[in-house]
């Protein structure tokens, strides 16, 4: 197998192209994830569900008072996810109160479902968040 070694974010994608193997099957997944990029916003209510059909994207929540230790659950709709799909998640929490933990709670064909957990012993969030997730 090829190793790459001091990957930069301006040669990542040249190094992949140029050593395909070290990714396998998924490389071109992977391509489409970086180059595809979408944007919504969600509506109404922390558990209203969401569609973007991109391989990669941002969701920005509404702003929500989700209690300390609570969970809330969204649809995200997407016509690249697939039920064997590997949905990545990171979140940009700008709010003062609140910290938000995410995960990926089930997969299946067409859709994924976006676990929000409010880890905070005490503070309910008080702000949106910027969910950016990508599909592999």
């Amino acid at each position: 197998m090829a190793r790459i070694t001091n990957i930069t974010p301006a040669n990542f994608l040249g190094a992949i192209l140029a050593s395909p193997r070290v990714l396998g099957s998924k490389v071109s997944e992977i391509i489409t994830a970086v180059t595809e990029k979408g944007t919504v916003t969600q509506l109404t209510a922390i558990t209203t569900a969401v569609t973007l059909n991109k391989q990669s994207g941002v969701i920005t929540t509404v702003s929500s008072t989700l209690a300390a230790g609570s969970n809330a659950y969204f649809t995200v709709n997407n016509t690249k996810c697939y039920s064997d799909s590997v949905v990545m998640l990171t979140v940009d929490d700008s709010a003062t109160a609140g910290l938000a933990k995410l995960n990926v709670q089930s997969v299946a064909n067409g859709s994924f479902v976006i676990n929000i957990t409010n880890i905070h012993s005490a503070n309910a969030f008080n702000n949106t968040l910027k969910i950016h997730f990508t599909i592999i």
